[in-house]
């Protein structure tokens, strides 16, 4: 889900404080949910990552503070 994605990059950057999910409220217009189909990457293209989401998270931040 997008809220252990957005937690996971907080806590891998080191500013889990920062994260206020849901302290702005939705627009109306807002879907609920969202899904996505990542099979079909596999099935139709034959994409399989290379890294975990944690592990590219973790690159992700890495670099991004070597940025700064």
């Amino acid at each position: 889900a997008l809220k252990n994605l957005i937690n996971c990059a907080a806590e891998l950057a080191g500013r889990p404080e920062l994260v206020r999910l849901g302290a702005i409220a939705a627009a109306p217009d807002d879907q609920p949910l969202l899904l996505a189909n990542t099979g079909r990457l596999h099935k139709e293209v034959g994409f399989r990552p290379r890294y975990s989401l944690r592990e590219g998270l973790a690159e992700t931040v890495k670099w991004w503070q070597k940025q700064t």
